[in-house]
Order: C-alpha cells, then structure tokens, then sequence
C-alpha cells in the first residue's frame, strides 16, 4: 500500500514538526504549497488524500478540483475558510482543532477589556502627542462591580470567566445552546440577548460567524 500524500496548504508555525510526528504512523509524503494561491495549493493537493491548512482560502473552486481528497484539515479553531458545503458535496471531512489557544485568545480579550476600560490606547496617543492631562482619560471606572456580557459560552469564553472574575467583574452570557452544568460551573447567569445588552457595561462576542 502506497503512502498517503499530505498537502500542506500553508502554515504559520516555525515548524511543521508537531504535524510530522502526529501523523508518523501513516508513513506520508509531505507536499508544501510554495504559496497560499490557488494554483500552489493545487499543485500540490490536486491528487492528495489530505490537506491541511490554517489561514489559505480552501475555496469550492479548489475543492472542485481535488481528484483523492479525503480529509481537509484546519489547523485551528474556525473553519471558515474553508468551502464546507462544497466540501460534503464531495464527501471530505473537514477536521478542526476544538482546543487550540483556548487559554491565549481569552487572555487577550482580557487584555483589551483592561485596554479599554482603562483607557490605555487614547492616554497613550496623547502622551506621544506631549500631553499629559489627565482629564483626558475622565471618567475612569475601577473594574470591581461591574459587568462583563458574554455573547456565546463556548470554550473561550468559559476560559475568560475566571480571569475576569479574578478583578472583580460580575460575569453574564447570552447563548440558547449552553449546557446549564457549564453555567453552574463557572457560576454565570443565562440571560436573553436583550437583557445582556441592557446589563453590560462591558461585551464580549465569541459567537462563531454564521449566517
């Protein structure tokens, strides 16, 4: 039996080492697309049993186009970048990583809710413009107290409760799919997306982007 041919569509890690050793056991050929067009892409995965890719457009075009193609993998969390529909026409799977920088993403959407509340990008605008006037950055609010509104209660956002917590925040969600367990968990009220909007003093939207 043949080796399978991976395709890689693109990658913007320092090594594709991780890859390589998960996938060992299946002895494959690695293909490198020299770019993210279209036409590396295919001149790579067009008779490849799998691809994977991060940032690339895996368009229905390209799908089309696939002559072996079994798995279409996403080295991330989002999958739209990828042409799923034209991808279950032709019956491929496509895989994504449900774990990946949980912890890193609500680390900086905790980073921007303190960027923002304490005014850091405007205050930093004006002292490289020479000014230090504190009125500027009047009225400023202490965190304690206040409200964090959570548009969906996936993995990240569950990630980000405790670290809000930790300077004081009361923490809301909106989302018709959660898991009441995951709520009880993490100690946050369910509330309707109009409730949310009316209670928030600050909102945070980790909803997948669909129709």
């Amino acid at each position: 039996m043949s080796s399978p041919v991976i395709a890689i569509a693109d990658s913007p890690f320092p090594s594709l080492d991780p890859v390589i050793e998960a996938l060992a056991k299946l002895n494959p050929e690695f293909r490198i697309s020299k770019s993210a067009s279209a036409e590396d892409i295919l001149e790579v995965a067009r008779d490849a049993d799998a691809i994977i890719v991060c940032y690339a457009q895996i368009t229905a075009d390209i799908i089309n186009k696939l002559t072996k193609c079994k798995v279409i993998a996403r080295t991330g969390l989002g999958v739209d970048n990828i042409d799923i529909p034209a991808a279950a026409a032709k019956n491929i799977v496509v895989t994504y990583v449900p774990d990946y920088c949980l912890h890193e993403v609500s680390d900086h959407a905790m980073a921007l809710l303190l960027a923002m509340a304490r005014k850091i990008p405007l205050a930093n605008r004006h002292v490289h413009a020479g000014r230090w006037e504190m009125p500027v950055v009047q009225p400023l609010y202490r965190l304690k107290g206040r409200t964090l509104g959570l548009v969906a209660f996936g993995n990240i956002p569950q990630a980000l409760v405790p670290k809000a917590k930790a300077f004081g925040l009361t923490v809301i969600t909106t989302d018709p799919f959660v898991a009441q367990e995951h709520l009880d968990a993490h100690d946050v009220e369910n509330v309707s997306f109009d409730e949310l909007l009316a209670r928030s003093d600050f909102i945070s939207v980790h909803a997948p982007l669909l129709p």
